[in-house]
This record gives structure tokens, sequence and C-alpha cells, in this order.
């Protein structure tokens, strides 16, 4: 992380880095586990498990021959994977802590429970898919937050990669108001950004093909999405976030976690949320 990397970040609200985890160290072993989960509902939804039975890369079509016979069994999957042990060793990778101190100065690092997890975003569903959002609405423990963003499968342009919208972040917190969700969507899906609809042409995007083991860093602040997944195969990614204990607006709200476990974001936002 050079002087040149943190310009960029600050000028961006993102930066992309190359390489950063070790695959065989860091990423495999996540893998392998997802793998070992599948296999586990394949036996207690008594699936029949087609193909090798190898890990590691595997858990990709695995995971897409399971959804294919039983949907609710994929979300067995989803629910079980963020209790990984070789994933909750990743939350507090070293390189990442590094990087945060890199970026913000003297930073009291803090880490939320409820706001590690691992998305599926699967072929052609966009029930789930995420509009774009800055992570501070949600995750309201710190202005001062950034969202670590891996995938575990390398991306091309039909998995639908990550939008960025670059330098959204200089705005501070957007205007959003409230939604009607569909039925099933969690409680974030309820509320949106104002406008939502013309943000595409507010800012300059970018969709990053990424591969195993690269690193998306953003601010809280930058604004981003889902993409469409067209492809015949599920997007599997990672996303960590670490917030700043001494930033003032934190402090002031009391760190609060993410609304999934509760948070009332329209009484603490409620000068940026509308009807």
């Amino acid at each position: 992380m050079n002087k040149n990397n943190i310009n960029y970040f600050n000028q961006n609200g993102y930066i992309i880095l190359k390489d950063f985890f070790n695959h065989d160290k860091d990423i495999l072993p996540i893998q392998k586990d997802i793998n070992s989960i599948i296999k586990i509902i394949y036996k207690k939804y008594k699936i029949e498990l087609d193909g090798k039975k190898n890990l590691g890369m595997n858990f990709a079509s695995n995971y897409i021959k399971l959804i294919e016979k039983n949907r609710d069994a994929g979300s067995a999957v989803y629910d079980a994977v963020k209790n990984l042990y070789s994933f909750q060793k990743l939350i507090t990778h070293s390189k990442l802590q590094r990087v945060f101190e890199k970026l913000r100065s003297k930073p009291l690092i803090g880490i939320s429970p409820s706001s590690q997890g691992i998305r599926i975003d699967n072929p052609n569903e966009t029930k789930f898919r995420s509009r774009a959002h800055q992570e501070f609405l949600y995750q309201p423990q710190s202005e001062d937050g950034l969202v670590f963003w891996t995938p575990l499968l390398d991306l091309n342009k039909s998995m639908g990669p990550l939008k960025i919208y670059k330098k959204s972040h200089i705005h501070g917190l957007l205007r959003y108001k409230k939604h009607k969700k569909e039925d099933g969507q969690p409680l974030g899906y309820s509320i949106i950004i104002d406008e939502d609809e013309s943000i595409d042409q507010r800012f300059e995007t970018i969709e990053p093909t990424i591969d195993v083991g690269d690193l998306i860093v953003m601010d809280f602040l930058t604004v981003h999405a889902s993409g469409y997944n067209c492809s015949k195969i599920s997007r599997w990614s990672i996303q960590l976030r670490y917030f700043n204990f001494k930033e003032k607006k934190g402090v002031d709200l009391g760190w609060k976690p993410n609304m999934t476990v509760g948070t009332n974001v329209e009484e603490i936002f409620k000068d940026k949320i509308s009807s």
C-alpha cells in the first residue's frame, strides 16, 4: 500500500489490490470447507451427489446442481458458510489491518460480528440483488469505515461483477427513501437511494472483473451495487467490514450494529430518509 494507492483511494473512494490474498493459505481452505458444507446439505436433504467428490473449486458446480434440485437446500448452505472457521479466520487477517491503518490515521479498529458475510448471487435471480447503496446507512457503526470485497471465483462480465460509483463518497451520505420490499427480502431492501433510477447518470461507474485473491477496498460512503448474474454459475463473494471507533459520528451513535439485527436506521438517519 504505497502513497499512490492511498491518493487514488482518497480521490475515487475505492482501490483494487491485485493478488492480495494467498490462494492456498487464505482462500482455498474456505472453498474446501464450503464444499464440505454442501456435501452435508446434500445428505441432509437426501439429494444424490452428482459428479466427482473432490474439494476446491468444485464447490461451485456442486452448489448449482444442489439448487437445481432443491432451492431451500441452497438457502441452508448460505446460512451455514458464514460460520465456517476458515472464513472467520480471514476476517482478522493481518494484511487487512495494515490496509486500514494505511488508509486511516491512527484508527482504533472495530469489527462488528453481524457485518461479515459470504454472498451467493445465483444466475438470473434478482430478488436478492443489492441495489445501489452506501454502507454507512446500513452499517452505522462509524462513518469512517472500509468494505473489503473479494471473490471466491474468478469473475467475468456475465457473472455480474460489483458495480462501483467512482468519487461518490465525496458527496457524503446521500438522501434515501422508503421502498416496498418483496416478500422474503431482508429488511435492508426497504430503503433505497432517492432517485436511484438516475444514479448511473450521476457518477462514473466501474465493474471490475477481478480474480480469486484480488481485493476491492471501498469507503463506507462509496455507492456500490450488485451486478446482474447472467451466467450459468453462482457468483460467490466475501464482504468484510472494519470501522474506526474514534470517528465522532460513530461515537455519538454508540457504534450501532447493522439494521438486519434490529438497529432502527430510519430513526438514526431521519433527516436523510423520506417516506
